[in-house]
């Protein structure tokens, strides 16, 4: 998973964290006491884990801060299974075993600021961040690559011979021999890669365009229809396709376009700011963020139920 930043600026006049009803996606926690919510790992309705300042858990009924000794500012979450858990932010990586946390110093490998996260079952992690460096995990030893893209806030991938990185300063794939920057008619900055195989791959960039890989060609998805900015991605299926972004937008592709689902009220006294989106289902998808205004600033958590 990824880290984004953000860029869309209004005029804020107060704020008071809420969402509207009329959105099939409604808000389930406002963490008044956290900043921002930078990622999240779904397993299932009652097992719900996000990242930022802390590291928040959800049972399906209460929420609880999960204790750890790095105090970091965590960017990124990645998720093999509910007791295999990895965990970024700035020099530290923390794994989950089911019982506890245990650490890894990136500094100690070549890395002050994780931001992103893909893994390879059973055990093998690409970690990416700020510098143009890319960490590589194989289950035992740590590997680092110099790549062309740096500030990247995303890493995605389909096997160890086929990643993705997206950040403030371009695209950049890996094809089992080199990293190459890609060049991508979008504009923007950060955003997030994903996909479904070698030949359906996703990439936003902080703007409404949306530019889709088909093992060929690239396609620009303009969406000015769009009064958001997408900046992160995730779905179940090619034709199942979530996007969130800025300001609280929520878009949805169905296989053949995108539809800006919600956003934030034009002239709203706060910014909505979602920096990620996951899901277990078709059926159970969650977003994280952020909400600022003058008086109030919160760590928001959205979800989407279908019926």
């Amino acid at each position: 998973m990824k880290a984004t930043g953000a860029k869309f600026l209004l005029i804020i006049i107060f704020a008071i964290c809420g969402c509207s009803s009329s959105s099939p996606w409604l808000e389930v926690k406002a963490f008044e006491d956290i900043y921002s919510l930078n990622d999240l790992w779904v397993f299932g309705p009652d097992n719900v884990w996000v990242v930022g300042g802390n590291i928040q858990r959800f049972n399906g009924t209460d929420w609880a801060q999960q204790p750890t000794d790095s105090y970091a500012g965590f960017m990124a979450i990645w998720g093999f299974s509910p007791d295999d858990l990895w965990i970024a932010g700035g020099d530290t990586l923390l794994h989950w075993n089911g019982t506890d946390f245990e650490s890894t110093d990136l500094g100690a490998e070549g890395m002050q600021d994780a931001t992103a996260i893909w893994g390879l079952p059973p055990n093998q992690l690409w970690i990416t961040g700020d510098s143009a460096t890319v960490l590589h995990w194989d289950g035992s030893t740590w590997t680092r690559t110099n790549i062309p893209c740096s500030s990247n806030t995303s890493i995605y991938g389909f096997s160890k011979n086929d990643l993705w990185t997206q950040g403030t300063f371009g695209t950049c794939h890996f094809n089992g021999s080199t990293w190459e920057e890609i060049e991508l008619e979008i504009w923007g900055g950060g955003g997030d890669v994903f996909g479904f195989s070698k030949d359906d791959v996703w990439v936003v960039a902080e703007s409404e365009e949306a530019a889709h890989w088909d093992g060929a060609n690239w396609k620009i998805y303009e969406n000015q229809n769009f009064v958001g900015e997408l900046v992160s991605l995730w779905g179940m299926t090619g034709d199942d396709l979530w996007g969130v972004g800025i300001p609280g937008s929520v878009a949805h592709f169905n296989g053949e376009s995108w539809n800006e689902v919600t956003h934030q009220t034009i002239g709203s006294p706060f910014l909505r700011m979602f920096k990620a989106v996951h899901g277990s289902s078709a059926q159970e998808v969650w977003a994280v963020g952020t909400e600022m205004g003058a008086n109030r600033n919160c760590a928001l958590v959205f979800r989407y139920q279908s019926d």
